[in-house]
């Protein structure tokens, strides 16, 4: 199979696991960034919690359109964002195996083709770690502007087209850029996530077709998941801080005064701040993503292997 036609299965494989999965978890998104741009002090009044978004959603005026305010551009960047993903990730292991992989020898016996390590997993994950989030890091700021606030309270905000238009109008192109420089540790969770998920898959107990069992590709996408959550999470708050609107004047200059206030609202615990909506978020959604991608990807192969061999002469 031509590496065009492989690239363009693993970005409709991710395109269609990230539509999905958006639509699963999208509820649990909003509460997870309402919590995470709470600024109450724990010593002097209640932090928030997710029964207390849940509540202020309901008590909305319209609160099926609050608690999915937002989905749009959240659609629109977890699509895109894990069909570039998969593409570029499938791209770049390609690229490595190629270098792993010696030449004819002398007596023009082609050599073994190389394996991908988990380290190798983690470094292609980390290469399309980076190009998806210079690509899809506007979308997301987007997503936080319109996902921390109400539509009441801040009418720029209304719609996806209203809330870009506010923000080139009063803060320039750099403010779709906020936040990207923390968000390279979104990179590095990727990486860990994929070194491990992809590690665990080559013990996997394949059908007669190839295929991962269903509840394996569950247990391997959570723990996978898990993982790099527990390593890396607190990134998460100082990101949506930092992205919301006058970030600087509400949480703080830069990833140092954010982290500084953070610490002084509940010190190492606010650095947690929405971790249990984000867990009880990111797995299910993670689950899903993964069984659409790997139950499409090899259904996608076999339609164009079908197709490619309808349009061979036959051999006579």
């Amino acid at each position: 199979m031509k590496e065009g036609q492989t690239l363009l299965v693993e970005s409709i494989a991710g395109f269609s696991s990230g539509l999905l999965q958006t639509f699963v978890a999208h509820p649990l998104e909003i509460i997870k960034t309402r919590m995470q741009v709470d600024k109450s002090v724990k010593s002097i009044e209640p932090q928030l919690k997710a029964l207390d978004v849940v509540k202020q959603l309901l008590k909305s005026e319209h609160p099926a359109a609050t608690t999915f305010r937002g989905i749009t551009p959240n659609l629109i960047g977890s699509s895109v964002g894990w069909a570039s993903f998969f593409a570029m990730k499938k791209y770049a292991e390609d690229k490595i195996i190629s270098f792993k992989t010696c030449p004819l020898s002398e007596d023009g016996i082609a050599a073994t083709k190389a394996t991908l390590s988990w380290y190798d997993h983690g470094l292609a994950s980390a290469i399309a770690g980076v190009s998806t989030q210079v690509l899809s890091n506007p979308i997301w700021v987007v997503k936080v502007r319109m996902l921390a606030s109400d539509a009441a309270d801040y009418k720029e905000y209304h719609s996806t087209w209203s809330t870009v238009k506010s923000m080139y109008q009063k803060e320039g192109l750099k403010a779709f850029y906020s936040g990207m420089g923390i968000s390279m540790f979104g990179v590095v969770q990727g990486a860990i996530q994929f070194a491990v998920y992809d590690t665990l898959n080559k013990y996997a107990s394949k059908k007669e077709d190839g295929t991962i069992p269903k509840w394996e590709t569950v247990v391997f996408s959570s723990a996978s998941k898990a993982i790099s959550i527990a390593m890396l999470y607190p990134y998460q708050p100082i990101r949506t801080r930092l992205q919301v609107h006058n970030a600087e004047a509400e949480h703080g200059k830069g990833i140092r005064g954010v982290s500084v206030q953070l610490w002084k609202e509940g010190g190492m615990r606010a650095f947690w701040k929405g971790g249990t909506p984000a867990v009880v978020r990111t797995l299910p959604a993670t689950c899903v993503t993964f069984l659409v991608y790997e139950w499409l990807k090899p259904y996608l192969y076999k339609r164009l292997d079908k197709s490619s061999s309808r349009e061979l002469p036959e051999l006579k």
